[in-house]
């Protein structure tokens, strides 16, 4: 795991939950909505470590989604790492976007 002193899982997390100031709406009348905005950002290279340092990964096992990205999260659903999540239909883009939305989570280390 040389991508470590690179990788912090940390920082994957507090970069999942940044978020750029919002524009208000017109007037500011519409709710805020229940989606990430799209100030929320995973950046590609942490993703990519992440898949090459196979982290461990927890996914909600309920299902959010909808149409065919709802049959590939019944698929990906049972991964426990981030290969197994690619090597079940998941895609790297699923994985940056589930993280961002709090579908999937890194495992925490139990001691």
């Amino acid at each position: 795991n040389d991508h470590l002193d690179f990788f912090d899982a940390n920082a994957v997390r507090e970069a999942a939950t940044k978020t750029k100031p919002r524009r208000s709406s017109a007037g500011g009348r519409r709710p805020p909505s229940a989606r990430p905005s799209d100030g929320d950002v995973l950046p590609g290279p942490a993703v990519a470590a992440m898949i090459q340092d196979n982290l461990p990964i927890v996914v909600v096992q309920v299902n959010p989604k909808k149409g065919k990205s709802a049959d590939r999260y019944e698929r990906y659903k049972h991964a426990a790492t981030c290969q197994q999540f690619l090597a079940l239909g998941g895609s790297r883009a699923d994985l940056q976007n589930d993280m961002v939305r709090g579908h999937v989570d890194l495992a925490t280390a139990t001691g």
